[in-house]
């Protein structure tokens, strides 16, 4: 199962951060599964490779104030975070359930308002299967795409900021047969095919604790080759849906690479 997850929240006082907020995201929610199994968090951390999780920049977006960005205290703010494993999700819900320790950012006392599950709640929580992605996808040789918040590729040591067919349908491919559940044909080769058609994007860089991260935000629209096959682009489309929950290209745990498909 695949399940994306909204986290509501506030902060009673005021926080600076001389780096990407959502690092410190990722610190926290390790704190938190460690919490619940420390063994198993250990395991996540060390040894997998492609991390089963990702997690999006503070929304709204936070400000500059005196050079650094700035969390409002008691301004309500969210963070959107995907789990590929089902276990994950559950110690993350369990967190919630059975501990009273206080959560800190940066060191300041974070208050949570409430944790939605159900797109019910909200459209852009959801939990779905990989089958029932399959069942879902279509045939369509058009698609597009939106990617929300900052992404690139890091391809030869370098980082590239343009989202490339190759690039980015390699990048949800390798995720896939990670954690997918369904054994795919399309290949690398067939990603080739896929050709921009249009798109609207503006470069951004983001600063980690260690150093600027280049790449862009926006939109880009895509046409399959008909030569492709349609199982090969029901697949591509599969793929395309699956962003959605897992992320593209480089550190999809810390905020970059959220992208959702427009339809």
């Amino acid at each position: 199962m695949f399940y994306s997850v909204i986290v509501r929240f506030y902060a009673k006082r005021d926080i600076y951060f001389s780096y990407y907020p959502a690092e410190s995201w990722h610190g926290m929610l390790f704190k938190m599964l460690r919490k619940q199994d420390k063994d198993k968090t250990t395991i996540l951390h060390d040894e997998y490779e492609g991390k089963p999780f990702t997690i999006s920049p503070i929304l709204p977006y936070l400000r500059w104030r005196k050079d650094k960005k700035y969390l409002k205290g008691g301004k309500k703010y969210f963070v959107r975070i995907t789990f590929l494993e089902e276990q994950w999700y559950h110690l993350f819900m369990e967190y919630f359930l059975y501990q009273r320790e206080k959560l800190e950012l940066n060191g300041r006392e974070l208050e949570i308002i409430e944790v939605l599950t159900n797109a019910k709640e909200d459209k852009r929580c959801n939990a779905i299967s990989g089958e029932e992605l399959w069942d879902n996808s279509r045939i369509n040789r058009k698609i597009k795409l939106k990617f929300h918040s900052t992404t690139s590729f890091r391809v030869d040591e370098k980082h590239v900021i343009f989202p490339q067919g190759e690039f980015l349908f390699n990048s949800l491919l390798s995720k896939w047969k990670e954690y997918g559940d369904k054994e795919l044909v399309v290949n690398s080769q067939d990603f080739g095919k896929i050709n921009i058609s249009r798109y609207k994007l503006e470069s951004a860089m983001e600063q980690f604790k260690d150093y600027p991260i280049k790449g862009f935000r926006g939109y880009c629209e895509y046409e399959l080759e008909a030569i492709l096959s349609d199982k090969k682009v029901k697949e591509i489309n599969l793929l395309s849906d699956f962003a959605f929950y897992s992320g593209v290209g480089y550190k999809t745990t810390m905020g970059l690479g959220q992208v959702a498909r427009i339809r």
